[in-house]
């Protein structure tokens, strides 16, 4: 999962300009670290493409995936189906 993350990181710092998540970060929501909602769609689409995948609509709300860990877990889940 560690290189999931990883690669998480990267996708949100390149979408973000503003934001610099760390590994002290990764709880942090992404509310508290400054992203909105386009830039959560942005980073969503990123990671589709990056892990070929297709996250299910009703797990697209940044209410419910809105920190790195969650999102990490998401992918896992995914990448095991």
């Amino acid at each position: 999962m560690n290189d999931i993350i990883i690669k998480i990181i990267d996708i949100v710092n390149e979408v973000t300009e503003d934001t610099k998540i760390t590994e002290e970060s990764l709880e942090m929501s992404f509310e508290e670290l400054g992203i909105d909602s386009i830039a959560f769609i942005s980073i969503i689409i990123s990671l589709e493409e990056e892990f070929c995948i297709e996250i299910p609509d009703e797990n697209l709300l940044l209410s419910e995936l809105n920190t790195v860990h969650k999102i990490a877990e998401l992918l896992v889940m995914l990448n095991n189906n």
